[in-house]
């Protein structure tokens, strides 16, 4: 017995043993093994190799890397690019000139004497070119090169990117007016009153004896006269050159250059003959061939 107001603590032999209850030993073995379970995944995980986390845009050096490889494709295709774009141009330009060909020859059939256009010389004349209208269904779109520089300005005063062979489309007229005439084949008069041409009149384009090595249209450079400011640009004024003055090339490459422009397509330049075929014949070429004494404005025999 323990007396009244005492503390009774039952002895162990009494004590419940907790670890004997099936339910707390089941508890202890499910704890372990969950916990063995989280020690063998942590150490799989770092065991693994370290994997970057993702992340969206670019650093500063790909950036860069980036814009030095489009820089550097840029300058090795634009070379390329406007190569492609000037042998357009100069197909364009012979497509060109071989329309204008044709026309020429309609225009020569249908001429009584066989002639070719000829540029009229005078101040508020027409160009040459407007002289194929009629065999020619838009005549501004042979009237100019694409490669030109100056092809607004001559649409503009209805002038044409290109020149007349002086020699094969000049037509000798006797005028007495005057005693040098520079409307026809230059002539000059002898004390007599007697004239001379200082060179002969184009012939009939039937009798040229090789048409494929007559030319007779150039791509032309010379700008000719500049009108005052205010002058009306709806006439047709002649201030651009409309034929070569070949009698001067004998004198040197600068006397051509002043006539026609042999680079007109880079280091080329268009150029029509009398069968009506059209070739690009680089600048080079003709440049030695006047450096020879060969004047290939010269109708060929």
């Amino acid at each position: 017995m323990v007396p009244s107001g005492w503390l009774q603590i039952p002895s162990l032999a009494t004590r419940p043993n907790p670890w004997s209850s099936p339910s707390t030993c089941n508890k202890l073995n499910l704890n372990m093994a969950t916990l063995t379970f989280r020690v063998v995944s942590w150490s799989r995980r770092a065991s693994r190799p370290h994997r970057p986390c993702r992340r969206n845009g670019f650093t500063l050096i790909e950036l860069l890397v980036v814009i030095s490889v489009i820089g550097t494709l840029s300058a090795l295709l634009l070379p390329a690019v406007s190569k492609a774009k000037g042998r357009a141009k100069a197909v364009s330009c012979l497509s060109t000139l071989r329309q204008i060909g044709l026309a020429m020859h309609m225009y020569a059939d249908s001429d009584p004497n066989g002639y070719l256009p000829f540029d009229p010389r005078a101040t508020n004349s027409p160009a040459w070119i407007d002289a194929l209208a009629p065999h020619v269904g838009d005549l501004n779109s042979v009237r100019t090169c694409p490669s030109d520089p100056l092809a607004a300005r001559r649409k503009l005063w209805k002038r044409t990117s290109f020149v007349l062979n002086q020699y094969t489309s000049t037509i000798a007229e006797e005028s007495p007016s005057f005693s040098v005439d520079f409307a026809a084949p230059a002539r000059v008069a002898d004390p007599d009153g007697r004239e001379y041409l200082l060179h002969p009149a184009s012939p009939k384009l039937a009798s040229y004896a090789r048409p494929s090595a007559t030319i007779i249209v150039f791509e032309g450079s010379n700008l000719g006269t500049r009108l005052p400011d205010g002058s009306d640009s709806s006439r047709q004024r002649a201030i651009y050159d409309d034929h070569t003055h070949p009698d001067t090339w004998g004198l040197g490459w600068p006397h051509v250059l002043a006539d026609i422009d042999p680079y007109r397509h880079g280091q080329a330049a268009s150029y029509l003959y009398a069968d009506g075929h059209g070739s690009l014949i680089p600048a080079e070429v003709m440049k030695k061939r006047i450096e020879n004494g060969d004047n290939f404005a010269v109708i060929p025999e």
